[in-house]
């Protein structure tokens, strides 16, 4: 989706490698079934806790102990594949996801990242759906001061956050640049760096973006949301 330099892919895995990943997830532990069920998705049992696991990359994104409650995990990653893997594994244990505006339901019930399944049916979520929908609403208010504002010109740079790059970006720092409409300068390279463009690319944005006044374009636009959404768990 985001090509082969973004901050997004990651390529194709071994079973090795993802078996690897599990031991690392889950230290002290002894990894059981072990199997690739697909590009980049494990399948495995921890012996101690008898939890079963399907990992998409370094997530869990669905767990389960045989007859329990099904915790479901996007890892901040609520994406086609996610999805994918989720309702191709998880209709067999009785769980299943899409998303609507946005947001991701399981079950029919929206959730940020996580959400829980019990026997009976009945889904707890990691976050109220009021909280989703202003999270949703202030992400739309961040992207409305883009739009009306553009690019800040060079001179304003000195009011960028130089400490964060974007792998660095933590849910709460984005948060709360999206929350107070924070608009600065570097935070539109990053978000074109995280939708795969190289430093050249990057670069040749600025300029053109600073022939047009600072004025941004629909493309431009659609990558800010998109670095926003994903670092605030939305993806």
């Amino acid at each position: 989706m985001f090509g082969q330099y973004s901050s997004q892919f990651v390529g194709r895995k071994t079973k090795r490698d993802m078996v690897d990943g599990a031991k690392r997830r889950h230290p002290d532990s002894t990894i059981l079934d072990a199997r690739k069920v697909a590009n980049n998705t494990l399948a495995y049992r921890v012996a101690e806790s008898g939890v079963n696991y399907v990992a998409l990359h370094d997530t869990d994104i669905l767990s389960w102990c045989d007859g329990g409650t099904v915790t479901v995990d996007t890892g901040g990653f609520n994406t086609v594949t996610t999805r994918d893997r989720i309702n191709g594994f998880g209709r067999r244990i009785g769980v299943t996801c899409f998303t609507s505006k946005g947001v991701l339901h399981v079950n029919g019930v929206p959730c940020h990242r996580r959400a829980w399944v019990d026997p009976s049916g009945k889904v707890k979520t990691d976050m109220p759906e009021r909280s989703l929908k202003r999270l949703s609403a202030e992400l739309d208010a961040f992207m409305a001061a883009w739009r009306a504002n553009g690019l800040p010109p060079a001179k304003d740079a000195g009011g960028d956050p130089w400490i964060f790059t974007g792998p660095q970006i933590t849910e709460d720092v984005m948060r709360d640049w999206v929350r107070s409409r924070y608009i600065f300068r570097s935070f539109y390279g990053m978000a074109l760096a995280f939708a795969g463009m190289q430093p050249a690319g990057v670069a040749m944005s600025y300029a053109m973006a600073d022939r047009r006044g600072g004025k941004l374009d629909k493309l431009d636009l659609s990558r800010i949301r998109r670095f926003a959404r994903r670092h605030i768990g939305l993806a």
